[in-house]
């Protein structure tokens, strides 16, 4: 394959205390090392022939080792194989990303647990902790349907089943709910989000793309739920806050500043317990 070369090799270098070398899967890129990921099966030195880099017949093994050697080529080959037939970007950050993910970047689960814990948002941040915590749910969630899901798997076929699962056999967690429209609609939404940073970053072709035909559909708001705070009751909300005489602990003060510091500004309550009191009027604090 160009640029890509991927084989077998047997650290002869490195045994354990029974005499035996690991089988590892070597990863050169533009014929230079760029690392190897390990086939968790060891042989003895004198079992491997260096010429069709394969297991010796010597082995009563052999057969079976290298039926493991050919399966985890071909599954490594065909992953940078379909990323130059789509022309997709394969360079050195790549493959070091590729045998660092174990060679899971097919994965959706894997790929999505990185996403969660390192994408950045328009303001540079994180997805702050409870976000975080939501979003693992959500995966928590699709593996309970389905335990391995590859990008691949995932087409219109999948998310049609998936939301018949949800709103007819998946009760809320400890109850005999179901799950309400927009909690179906966050779901997708979530996994759109993790298949649109995917195409972003070039880990799969744009192409065949499930939610150009799957239609995530609308939240609902419901208004008649929606409390919306007048500035009169900010303004109450402010004097009350103010007033010491109130005997409002000192904890439920702090809160209270913070609430309507988000209330002005629209920032997150992950943000808003970042505020320290030289944030707020010290005397107003004190």
């Amino acid at each position: 394959m160009e640029s890509v070369n991927i084989y077998p090799e047997l650290t002869k270098w490195r045994t354990n205390k029974h005499g035996l070398s690991a089988i590892t899967i070597r990863f050169d890129f533009k014929r230079a090392r760029i690392g190897n990921q390990p086939l968790n099966q060891s042989i003895l030195p004198s079992d491997w022939d260096p010429q069709s880099k394969r297991v010796k017949k010597s082995n009563r093994n052999h057969e079976l080792l290298n039926l493991i050697i050919e399966t985890t080529l071909n599954k490594h080959n065909n992953y940078f194989l379909k990323r130059k037939a789509f022309g997709l970007l394969v360079n050195k950050e790549l493959v070091k990303k590729y045998i660092s993910s174990g060679g899971s970047l097919e994965s959706f689960y894997d790929y999505a647990e990185t996403i969660i814990d390192t994408k950045l948002l328009k303001d540079g941040k994180c997805y702050s902790p409870e976000t975080k915590r939501c979003y693992l749910d959500e995966l928590k969630r699709m593996k309970q349907f389905s335990a391995e899901l590859s990008f691949r798997e995932l087409t219109v076929q999948f998310l049609e089943k998936y939301k018949i699962w949800l709103q007819n056999e998946y009760y809320k967690k400890g109850t005999t709910k179901r799950l309400d429209e927009n909690s179906i609609w966050k779901a997708f939404k979530f996994i759109r989000m993790v298949y649109n940073e995917s195409v972003k970053n070039d880990i799969i072709p744009e192409e065949g793309n499930p939610f150009k035909k799957f239609k995530v559909g609308a939240y609902k708001e419901n208004t008649e739920k929606i409390k919306y705070l007048e500035r009169n009751e900010m303004e109450r909300i402010e004097q009350l806050l103010q007033d010491r005489a109130c005997g409002l602990e000192d904890l439920t003060i702090r809160i209270g500043w913070r609430f309507l510091a988000m209330c002005v500004s629209g920032m997150r309550i992950s943000d808003a317990m970042h505020l320290d009191e030289l944030f707020f009027n010290c005397l107003v604090l004190k």
